[in-house]
């Protein structure tokens, strides 16, 4: 019973709520709580922490999935996001019990705006992962945002 890995030999996951992300951003809250389902236990918790300067966007996501997709559509909606991709580094998952596991990992995050300008953030996650009816969910999310800069939209031929 370890942590499924696939084709590619890494953590399915990590993956899981990076690929499920999506439709949040667009808005859909029911979509992306059927999306995160598969990431994270009905009583998930996430919470986000900023640096000093950014200190007045902290935020907690508790009820599990549906808490995390009212949250991430909440944020992209105040802050303007219509897409966004993340990329997800360096995991290292130690298991600590038969049914649980920390993992940690890092992530360089694109937010785009609709005149295209780019909010980039970096961040470590630490992640909380039980193993629950076959599956590992994430049961805790630990969101420590390292780094944000604000990038103009490109501009061909000016």
């Amino acid at each position: 019973m370890g942590i499924k890995y696939n084709h590619a030999g890494r953590q399915d996951i990590p993956e899981c709520y990076i690929t499920k992300i999506g439709p949040e951003s667009l808005g859909d809250v029911q979509a992306g709580t059927n999306e995160l389902h598969a990431c994270f236990t009905d009583a998930a918790k996430v919470v986000y922490d900023f640096p000093p300067a950014f200190e007045a966007l902290k935020f907690k996501a508790t009820g599990g999935p549906e808490g995390l997709a009212q949250a991430v559509v909440g944020i992209y909606q105040t802050l303007h996001i219509i897409r966004a991709q993340h990329m997800v580094t360096n995991v290292v998952v130690q298991r600590t019990r038969e049914t649980t596991a920390t993992m940690r990992s890092y992530i360089t995050a694109a937010h785009m705006h609709p005149d295209e300008r780019v909010l980039n953030a970096t961040a470590k996650y630490l992640d909380d992962v039980r193993y629950i009816d076959g599956q590992w969910k994430m049961a805790h999310r630990q969101v420590t945002i390292t780094s944000l800069t604000h990038l103009p939209a490109f501009s061909v031929g000016q």
